[in-house]
């Protein structure tokens, strides 16, 4: 089995010809592509095309002359004569016609090279009269007979043949002739080798060199002493005749050598055409490396007709629209971009991706097809400001690049339009500043005007300190004040007629997550109490938990429930129910999240009602709607050492 011609021009797609042959040199017909497959750099891939064709052979006579072609039979007719009939016996029929390449070298002068007509090899072979008696056999004939075999075919894929009639050798040639062979198997050269001699040199050690040299390259031997039958040629070239053309999608992404083996499934020859053997367990019959150097470089990406800049104003249309009703936009609000994508290589491929970047950010991206397309939207831009671009390419086989950076000015005019327009995107948030302001002013006003008088944090009335009469009422005391044996109030979260007060310290810091108003009551399943200062005249009143997530910090963009503390960070825990449990995992904070003083784990520690709570150093109980059932107390132990 040989892969041979192996052609890198429609990278990635590589192309190669393979010959398959059974054990007694015949081609073996009707592979598919499952049979075959690819090992390139020890990495396996199927193929992508298998075709068998008839592509023809490029076959050269080469006949070396010697004292052996002059011993004559009893008719007097020696050995040469009756090779020429054998020779001349020949019909290379239609197969060969205009499909095969011809040679015919001798090594006292005779040389025809290349020619597709076989009958001018026969015509020359039928006039042919050497005089060999004084004629010393070497290996000179055959050597150029390889290197004719081995010039450029006229068509891709044709087989390469010689045959090489020779007496046996006057000096030691085993070398040479071992040299030679090896050189045939390189270029994929089936080397027959016809000995003519006598029949008592059959077994002797040089008859067995030019045998080896056959079996090396694929060819067949012969030796004849002038009895045997001499074979027809026509056997020797038809299964040289035939080849698959083949071709696999290579992995290959980086520049340099690399190393393709083709692999059969010998069951595949056990059931062709040309054998008819049984089944095999052999492992994967493979052929000879071939080597192939590819030099890759990355798809660069450019851009096309690119504008300097873009201009963005309202339109005279959308000025004349009502301002509240319209929805204003300075046009335009997208730009289309065009790049065009060169393989510097020479090997164009599919693309995997396209990117636009905008100032390093990415902000337009294709992963099928056109790639060379870029939609910009540009609404964010209401500044005039210029921008830098880049677009980069991916190819299939994961080899990036990003084009030269280009500059694009974006340029919005201060018209009272524009403005208009900035505002009416930010309607909502408008809106809620204009609240907060006339909320703030009125506030004012009613403090200045003595409606109001603001309480500073500890004042007011002392707390009263209660002392039990008796250790029984002072037992019944402690368990009234216990927040695990209370029921928890929970307030209407509408709070019709009635505003609620505000606790010192930092509680008066804890912003709640912002809720509808509704006549109804939340009906949430459990509550987070804020523990406050002993000094604090009132308790602040649970927050429900009425969602499946709630997120806690000192970041009111990125939680939902706001504690401004130095101890708590921007995103500082995390309270999740999941199949009806809650669970509180802290979110890499530096003080840490705790539960009944334990750290909690980062999975979540699920809660059960009454737990003690601690978001970096503050304090909160965690209560039921139904409790179920209390946390068991741990007790512990700890040996005082005197």
């Amino acid at each position: 089995m040989r892969l041979l011609s192996l052609s890198t021009a429609a990278f990635p797609r590589l192309s190669a010809y393979l010959e398959v042959y059974d054990s007694n040199g015949a081609f073996v017909h009707g592979l598919q592509a499952g049979q075959v497959s690819i090992l390139e750099d020890e990495r396996l891939l199927p193929l992508s095309q298998i075709e068998e064709q008839n592509a023809g052979v490029q076959f050269v006579i080469a006949i070396t002359l010697g004292p052996a072609y002059t011993i004559r039979d009893a008719q007097g007719i020696n050995r040469l004569d009756y090779l020429l009939q054998g020779l001349l016996s020949w019909d290379p029929g239609p197969a060969a016609s205009g499909g095969d390449d011809f040679s015919l070298l001798t090594s006292d002068g005779l040389e025809i090279l290349h020619t597709s007509r076989p009958q001018e090899i026969l015509d020359a072979l039928r006039t042919y009269q050497p005089e060999a008696r004084n004629a010393i056999p070497n290996l000179e004939v055959l050597s150029r007979a390889i290197d004719i075999a081995g010039e450029e075919t006229p068509r891709p894929g044709m087989g390469r043949a010689v045959l090489f009639i020779t007496p046996p050798q006057v000096a030691d040639i085993s070398a040479g002739l071992q040299s030679l062979a090896g050189i045939a198997n390189q270029e994929g050269i089936h080397l027959s080798t016809w000995l003519v001699t006598s029949y008592e040199y059959f077994i002797q050690p040089g008859a067995e060199q030019f045998s080896q040299a056959a079996a090396l390259t694929n060819g067949r031997y012969f030796a004849y002493s002038g009895l045997e039958p001499i074979p027809n040629l026509e056997d020797t070239l038809q299964p040289l005749r035939s080849v698959y053309a083949i071709a696999y999608d290579s992995q290959v992404n980086a520049s340099g050598s690399h190393q393709v083996i083709a692999q059969v499934d010998p069951q595949a020859l056990a059931g062709a055409e040309s054998t008819g053997g049984e089944a095999t367990t052999e492992p994967l019959l493979a052929s000879a490396p071939l080597n192939f150097d590819i030099s890759l470089q990355t798809p660069q990406p450019y851009f096309l007709n690119y504008p300097d800049t873009i201009t963005r104003v309202i339109s005279e249309t959308q000025s004349t629209k009502p301002e509240i009703e319209a929805d204003i936009e300075p046009q335009p609000t997208e730009q289309t971009l065009n790049i065009s994508i060169d393989f510097p290589d020479g090997f164009p491929r599919a693309l995997a991706r396209t990117a636009l970047y905008v100032d390093g950010a990415l902000v337009a991206e294709n992963l099928t097809a056109p790639f060379d397309t870029f939609t910009w939207d540009l609404r964010s831009y209401t500044v005039s400001k210029t921008h830098k671009l880049t677009a980069e390419a991916t190819d299939t086989l994961g080899l990036s690049s990003q084009s030269e950076e280009i500059s694009i000015l974006i340029k919005v005019p201060r018209t009272s339009q524009n403005i208009l327009a900035a505002l009416n995107r930010q309607r909502g948030l408008m809106i809620g500043l204009l609240v907060l302001i006339a909320g703030a002013v009125l506030a004012l006003v009613l403090v200045l005007g003595g409606r109001i008088r603001p309480q500073l944090p500890g004042q007011g009335q002392r707390p009263p300190k209660l002392r039990p009469a008796s250790p029984a009422a002072a037992e019944m005391t402690a368990s009234s004040s216990d927040p695990l044996t209370q029921a928890v109030e929970i307030p209407a979260p509408s709070g019709e007629g009635r505003q609620q007060e505000r606790s010192g310290g930092w509680a008066s810091r804890l912003h709640l997550p912002q809720r509808q108003s509704a006549a109804a009551p939340v009906k949430a399943l459990a509550y987070l109490t804020p523990l406050v200062e002993s000094a604090s005249a009132h308790l602040l009143a649970p927050i429900p938990l009425d969602a499946d997530e709630l997120t806690l910090g000192s970041d009111a963009a990125l939680v939902g429930l706001m504690i401004e503390h130095p101890s708590v960070e921007k995103l500082h825990a995390r309270l999740r129910r999941v199949e009806g449990i809650f669970r509180l995992s802290d979110c890499g904070s530096s003080a840490g999240t705790w539960v009944n003083y334990n750290l909690a784990a980062e999975a979540g520690t699920p809660l059960e009602h009454g737990d003690l709570i601690h978001i970096g150093g503050l304090g909160f109980r965690f209560t039921l709607r139904e409790p179920g059932h209390l946390r068991k107390p741990v007790v512990v132990v700890e040996e005082r050492k005197p």
